[in-house]
């Protein structure tokens, strides 16, 4: 079964914990916050991964390997690039920051 997540992002970014293929829907504001949906499979034995939401201001330099572009908000003057870590990448991050033998 499907069902939308909602989570209240800010321009420091934000980690996820969320079933693996979990799909992101949009960045929109709700109110005068950004918010991110994504679409999420409630099965229980799906595993779990954290990705890492990376937030770029515009004219930043940044390394977008391992993420896929997400949405643009407009605050004011300030527009903030959206891009969420792949499940692949997270994968890998996690496995790397592992202690040997474990």
């Amino acid at each position: 079964m499907k069902v939308i997540w909602k989570f209240k992002i800010d321009p420091e970014g934000l980690c996820l914990v969320v079933p693996i293929g979990s799909h992101p829907l949009c960045i929109q504001p709700q109110g005068s916050v950004p918010h991110l949906w994504m679409l999420i499979n409630e099965d229980r034995h799906v595993p779990k991964i954290e990705r890492k939401l990376l937030v770029v201001g515009t004219g930043l330099h940044f390394h977008d390997a391992g993420t896929e572009y997400v949405g643009t908000w407009q605050d004011g003057w300030m527009v903030w690039h959206f891009f969420l870590e792949t499940d692949s990448a997270a994968v890998v991050r996690m496995n790397q920051a592992k202690p040997e033998g474990v």
